[in-house]
């Protein structure tokens, strides 16, 4: 493992045990068994080394997303962007060894300064507007009919977070196959949006 792995991967537990405002660079130091400027030499300071731990994730995460296929239909689309953001959220945290980062984001980001947060905004953004538009040519091709896009994009886009905080490794499921499972749930959950036709009475 090379030194910058090993700082954010000491950093994160750090932040995660003892909160932002507790956490020094020279504690991180320690951690990583190097001398404090060296850690210096690598980050400038506190908040661009919790700024990248999380910048990582979400890039992490976004890069799958945009690397799927868009020449697929709509519902097909939708199982593999649910596929994929629950697989890749586990396995990148599972190497890290914390599922508490995702739950921590909220809270370490809000300590970034505006520049950060809105690097941070921008990637969300990103992965929802893919979602979005993949909801949007669903509609299109009448694969389903939402009453309300945004809730469904939020609600669909909620799934895969939802999955760190109660699956653990060697379980009744592997990840892939809860992964399928989501994937199958998040197209149900577009075409129970379909308006329900009432049939005309005859008079």
């Amino acid at each position: 493992m090379t030194t910058v792995p090993q700082i954010l991967q000491c950093a994160t537990a750090l932040f995660l045990e003892r909160g932002y405002e507790r956490t020094s660079m020279e504690a991180v130091a320690r951690g990583v068994g190097i001398s404090a400027p060296s850690l210096y030499w690598h980050f400038a300071n506190k908040e661009e080394l919790c700024f990248t731990i999380l910048f990582d994730l979400s890039q992490h995460l976004n890069s799958q997303i945009e690397a799927l296929p868009a020449n697929e239909p709509a519902a097909n689309r939708l199982r593999r962007f649910v596929y994929t953001h629950v697989v890749t959220l586990v396995r990148y945290i599972e190497e890290r060894g914390d599922t508490r980062l995702l739950y921590s984001f909220p809270q370490l980001s809000e300590r970034l300064s505006t520049a950060h947060q809105e690097a941070l905004q921008r990637l969300t953004e990103g992965f929802i507007s893919v979602l979005r538009s993949i909801l949007d040519a669903g509609e299109r091709e009448e694969a389903w009919a939402l009453s309300d896009a945004t809730v469904v994009t939020y609600a669909i886009a909620n799934l895969g977070d939802m999955v760190t905080s109660w699956y653990r490794p060697g379980g009744r499921l592997t990840i892939e196959q809860i992964g399928q499972q989501y994937g199958q749930l998040a197209v149900a959950i577009a075409r129970a949006e379909r308006p329900i036709v009432t049939p005309k009475t005859q008079s």
